[in-house]
């Protein structure tokens, strides 16, 4: 899928299939970044994690992995 978004800002990613929990330990001041960042731009921090990890992932070596997740 393609990232959707207003005008060329944050991409957020539609991913097809059932939502899953995942609980993940951070130092304080990252999450409070993330709750702040969360507010400021109106965002789930589900969309920031996602948004995060896919580029994390396009970044270190699962490009092809990221594109057939998108494009299911």
């Amino acid at each position: 899928m393609q990232p959707y978004g207003q005008g060329g800002e944050i991409p957020r990613y539609t991913i097809p299939g059932v939502g899953k929990t995942k609980t993940v330990q951070m130092i304080h001041s990252l999450d409070q970044m993330v709750t702040d960042f969360s507010r400021e731009k109106n965002m789930s921090q589900r969309d920031i994690f996602e948004v995060a990890l896919i580029n994390f992932f396009k970044a270190y070596g699962y490009e092809r992995q990221v594109e057939v997740l998108l494009n299911q």
